[in-house]
């Protein structure tokens, strides 16, 4: 699916009679009648292009809009519809790219419901490597590893899907999975589209320790997730000597690079 999801933009973009470079900023509908009329002030936003998803009918719906833009707020992703009057060969190069709009977020009224919509003046692709301090880490568990967690060397695991997650706790369901690793996260759920799980397991330990990730650092083109081994902070009779860190962050789809202490060797686990 990803990888038609770059095929239409590129088709859109080799049909577009409009320049479809992401780099620096792009006019698109300051001057647009309906979008200087638009009683909303004017905004920065800074998100993910996609393409709308479809609901299994045939048609359009009133109003459709082809992309949105997922922004992160402190709620989680949120998605946005993008308004663009008919033109998405203008968005088209953004698709699967992280942007700033500066824009109106605009309220309007689509079949019967009310929903607010991105109504773009100008739009500017920007590096990855902006998600820096967004790539925070929302839950942490350590009573959860995947049954190749008790090997004696560490490992490192980027879980994607509930599929995955299923196929690597050694279940059937995927949705059982999900459910139960959310809880052990304190979260309501995991919303795969958006989220993802990083999990390290520390190898063979003879003493009380524990699994720490300190810090995620995001480049171009992959993320340096860095781990240590510390003191366990747990004084009860036993001890698992294998242990483990899961936790829930926003999804990039990118390599991963996961660092003992912040030195190489990495244990590196490339995108699907």
């Amino acid at each position: 699916m990803r990888v038609n999801l770059v095929i239409f933009g590129f088709l859109l973009a080799l049909i577009s009679p409009f320049s479809t470079s992401t780099a620096g900023a792009s006019e698109l509908f300051r001057n647009a009648d309906w979008y200087k009329k638009a009683d909303a002030k004017e905004q920065i936003l800074e998100g993910i292009v996609k393409l709308a998803p479809g609901n299994g009918k045939i048609g359009l719906p009133e109003r459709y809009c082809t992309f949105r833009l997922v922004v992160m707020e402190k709620r989680g992703p949120v998605s946005k519809p993008i308004y663009t009057g008919g033109h998405d060969e203008l968005l088209a190069p953004y698709v699967g790219h992280l942007v700033e709009i500066v824009g109106k977020v605009v309220e309007v009224e689509v079949d019967g419901e009310k929903r607010e919509e991105v109504w773009p003046a100008e739009i500017t692709g920007t590096s990855i490597s902006k998600l820096l301090g967004k790539l925070e880490i929302q839950a942490r568990t350590n009573g959860w590893k995947p049954r190749a967690g008790t090997d004696t060397k560490p490992k490192a695991f980027v879980i994607r899907s509930s599929q995955e997650l299923a196929r690597l706790a050694g279940l059937k369901q995927a949705d059982i999975a999900t459910k139960n690793l959310a809880r052990l996260l304190g979260v309501p759920t995991i919303d795969w589209e958006w989220q993802m799980i990083l999990c390290v397991t520390g190898g063979r330990q003879s003493s009380r320790k524990e699994v720490d990730i300190y810090r995620i650092v995001i480049s171009e083109s992959n993320a340096d997730v860095y781990w240590r081994l510390v003191p366990s902070a747990s004084r009860s009779g036993r001890y698992d000597p294998y242990p483990a860190l899961t936790v829930l962050v926003p999804r990039i789809d990118a390599t991963i690079r996961f660092l003992q202490n912040g030195r190489p060797p990495a244990i590196i686990v490339q995108p699907p």
